[in-house]
């Protein structure tokens, strides 16, 4: 009994940090979204404090934002005379933002991130256009902190399925690449892209190959000795410029040069016959070059 507590106790420890990681992605890509804002709203949701996954954050978050359409306009409430037409309106338009955010969880349910964010522009768009309905009446609004945080709600979960796409991409990339190259870790493939924050945001493969190429890149800078001198070659840079001008033929070739240098540099201990003091680096570096290398191979 005492450890399926502490089981649980860990369940929701991670979904804490999944509700703050994610809220702090988030509210960096996007200054109108606050990170204390997001992280009290989704640790408030049962839903979304018992979520372990992003893709499981996408879902409870979209479900939370849908809750909130229905209570946005309290029934039995007064509101000033005037305000009826317009309120009328809004109404009318959060079924529509409620319609929005059903066809997003069908989406996001299938994996379709494209689509869901489709909706879910569609749904922040919706407070807005009954704000203007007063304007237009040259009534105030007795909604506007409603309506407003409805639009940080949505936009957030903008975010989180943006984030969910590119995560799906990395995923689905490095299966495709590790299926045709046995050279290729499968799991370090997407843990290293899913923790470099170009790549977490990448939303196509061309731009996954840029963001990954770039991430391999900047490891070089990170060795020394003989393996920094050799990667500071006019063999790896080259890549870096055929892939942004598209020209992934060429920047094959570049990265398959670079991805010599690591086991080269790891023969120069050999024919010494001493140990190599940064075996773990060069095997490292072999894998960030294999990533954008094996990409390529899928353009």
């Amino acid at each position: 009994m005492i450890a399926l507590f502490f089981l649980f106790l860990n369940c929701f420890a991670t979904a804490q940090t999944l509700i703050q990681d994610s809220c702090k992605t988030a509210a960096s890509k996007d200054p109108t979204l606050k990170y204390d804002f997001c992280v009290q709203s989704l640790e408030q949701d049962p839903q979304s404090k018992t979520a372990t996954t992003l893709e499981g954050l996408v879902l409870a978050s979209i479900t939370y934002a849908e809750s909130k359409t229905t209570n946005t306009i309290l029934k039995n409430k007064t509101y000033p005379p005037g305000t009826e037409p317009a309120l009328s309106t809004c109404v009318e338009l959060y079924d529509d933002a409620n319609n929005s955010l059903n066809e997003a969880l069908m989406n996001v349910k299938s994996a379709d991130y494209k689509s869901a964010n489709v909706d879910l522009s569609a749904a922040s768009d919706e407070p807005g256009t009954c704000e203007d309905g007063f304007k237009e009446t040259h009534a105030k609004s007795p909604i506007t902190n409603k309506n407003n945080f409805f639009v940080s709600v949505v936009m957030f979960f903008l975010l989180l399925n943006c984030f969910a796409a590119a995560q799906t991409l990395i995923r689905d990339s490095c299966k495709t690449a590790a299926a045709k190259d046995p050279n290729l870790n499968y799991d370090f493939c997407v843990q290293s892209l899913e923790q470099d924050p170009q790549s977490k945001t990448a939303t196509s493969l061309s731009g996954l190959v840029l963001a990954s190429t770039t991430n391999a890149e900047s490891k070089t800078t990170n060795l020394k000795g003989i393996v920094e001198t050799i990667l500071k070659n006019k063999t790896y840079p080259p890549a870096l410029m055929n892939v942004k001008s598209a020209d992934y033929k060429s920047a094959n070739v570049d990265l398959s040069a670079a991805l010599d240098e690591p086991g080269t540099c790891e023969d120069g201990f050999k024919e010494t016959h001493a140990k190599s003091p940064i075996t773990n680096e060069n095997n490292v570096l072999f894998q960030k070059i294999l990533i954008p290398l094996a990409f390529t191979n899928m353009l």
